[in-house]
């Protein structure tokens, strides 16, 4: 009866926590999807050179969602926009800073966004890996860095960061506390002691 009783009382807590990975993972899949559209059917390009586009937002809301997982989403959205819209053309370096622009996302937004928190993954993912990413093309095509290409670049980097501060503060008090409530009724996010006091200290 005991061995009997054990397995009802493990049982339901292994079910609960696949049914969590099965969301979180379904999740990952949305967002990646979503960034797909942003950054390849919803952007433009400016002089031929400066693509813009909101996936920097959806990044950060997917760092929030998912946390580090983000990185993962970010760099399997640059591998499939590769092979679904450039012949399976990509830049690996340029990859790996994308992948690294949702981790930046994810290990300082994950369920702890406030203002300083927006500002410092703004300047760090879309400005400073951005500008990294510039420099790994270059160095992709063996080219020496071109100041005066580059320096237009960074303008539009500056830009972007700036106006993804904004646009992911104005989220902040009208989507992403709806998003939360989605991912603790969800079952996505666990209910912990510690939930409380993170969210206390967020909107401190």
């Amino acid at each position: 009866m005991s061995e009997n009783q054990n397995v009802m009382e493990i049982n339901p807590s292994k079910r609960e926590e696949r049914s969590r990975y099965i969301k979180l993972l379904t999740l990952c899949g949305i967002f990646i999807a979503v960034e797909l559209v942003t950054e390849y059917m919803l952007s433009f390009t400016l002089d031929n050179r400066y693509r813009l586009s909101a996936t920097s937002v959806i990044r950060a809301i997917a760092g929030f969602s998912v946390g580090w997982l983000g990185g993962v989403v970010s760099t399997l959205c640059d591998i499939l926009g590769g092979f679904l819209f450039y012949g399976g053309s990509m830049i690996p370096t340029l990859t790996i800073v994308r992948g690294l622009q949702g981790l930046t996302h994810g290990l300082l937004l994950h369920k702890k966004m406030n203002y300083v928190r927006i500002i410092i993954a703004a300047v760090i993912s879309t400005f400073l890996l951005n500008g990294l990413g510039l420099v790994a093309r270059y160095s992709y095509n063996g080219t020496p860095l071109n100041w005066a290409i580059a320096t237009p670049s960074l303008i539009a980097y500056a830009i972007m960061t700036g106006c993804e501060i904004v646009i992911v503060s104005a989220f902040y008090h009208t989507l992403v506390p709806q998003i939360k409530k989605i991912m603790y009724n969800s079952g996505v996010w666990k209910v912990t002691a510690e939930k409380t006091a993170s969210e206390e200290s967020n909107d401190a």
